[in-house]
This record gives C-alpha cells, structure tokens and sequence, in this order.
C-alpha cells in the first residue's frame, strides 16, 4: 500500500518539483496551498508524511506543524525553507518536526530525508502484520483439545482477553496453563507476566 504524502507550498512549482522528485509506486500525493487546504484533507484522508514550505501566507509551515502533531500525531513532518537559519531549524524540531532541508533543495537529500522518514512507520505497520499472523498463529483457536472442561476454559478465556481484567490461571503441572497465557497476552497484545 503507497505511503501518503501531502505537499505543501504557497508556489506550484515548488509542489511540483518535490511531487516529481520523489516520484515512486510507494508514495500517493496529494498537493495544498496553505494550512487550511491542508486540515480539509487531513480530514479526509490522512497523510503519512507532510512536506511543508515554511513561510506561506496565513499559517506558518512550523505553526501548522504544531497544529497537525497535537492532531495528528502520527504524520511525519518535514519542513522545507529558502531562509533556513540555526534559530529556525531549532524552533521546527522543538515543535516536532522530523527534518528540516533547505533551498535549493538536493533531490537525491530530499529522497534519502523521506525515506528515513517513513521508515518508523513502515517497521510499525510491519509489525501489526506480525503481531496478527502470530496471534492467527498462536490464539485461543490453535489450542487443540475437545473435552467439555477444556472448550470451558477456552470460551471464558476468550470472553476476559478484551477487557481489563487480570488473570490468574491455575492448575497441575503440564496442563497447558502457559500456552492458554500466551494465547491470552497474544490476542491482548499484552507482555506475559510470569508468577
């Protein structure tokens, strides 16, 4: 699935120029011209990476920086300026800012900058996948046994994975108690706790 990436500048050829820079299959971009364009289509379908001229008229690139992190918290921000000073590049990575590049930009830094930006989220959504086909893997669904007690326990298993609840599991040696608990952790995404 393409990493979505919002591009936004005041001046179309710069949209268009870091649109066509880091043309690939892996990114699907969508263009703004200033913060309020952008919050609409946050709104709608939020990007993985936001690229952001700093000085547009209206909102500041590090103002809507600040805006989009408390709101969404998971979009990388990138922010792009012809006037890159130390006291700027400071304030945007205080603000939460992933990188910050200056003008004249070098596609070949713009491209490396993206990609590590985007990697955390790639191990992330890596990860989730993982984390599912391990609890496909390793749930309540692959403990094999058909007596009564057995399908008992399972089903109440089940029943208390979603909620708060802490539990205690019991029993004789070589019962199954520490496969029911990973199963149980598993389908909770919570770490074992051993006693």
């Amino acid at each position: 699935m393409p990493r979505k990436i919002l591009v936004v500048d005041d001046v179309r050829e710069n949209r268009e120029l870091i649109r066509e820079a880091l043309a690939s299959a892996e990114y699907q971009f969508s263009e703004a011209e200033n913060a309020s364009q952008v919050l609409q289509i946050m709104r709608g379908h939020a990007a993985d990476l936001v690229i952001t001229d700093v000085r547009m008229p209206g909102i500041s690139g590090v103002d809507l920086l600040k805006e989009l992190h408390s709101e969404y918290p998971n979009t990388v921000v990138i922010l792009v300026t012809a006037f890159g000073t130390v006291e700027s590049a400071v304030e945007a990575m205080k603000a939460g800012a992933r990188d910050y590049i200056t003008r004249p930009l070098d596609v070949h830094a713009l491209r490396l900058v993206v990609q590590r930006a985007l990697e955390p989220l790639d191990l992330r959504t890596n990860a989730r996948i993982l984390r599912s086909a391990m609890d496909k893997k390793c749930g309540f669904e692959n403990i094999l046994g058909r007596s009564h007690a057995l399908l008992q326990v399972l089903d109440q298993a089940a029943r208390v994975a979603p909620t708060n609840s802490t539990v205690l599991i019991l029993g004789e040696t070589g019962t199954g108690k520490e496969l029911l608990a990973r199963a149980w952790a598993l389908t909770r995404n919570d770490p074992l706790l051993p006693v």
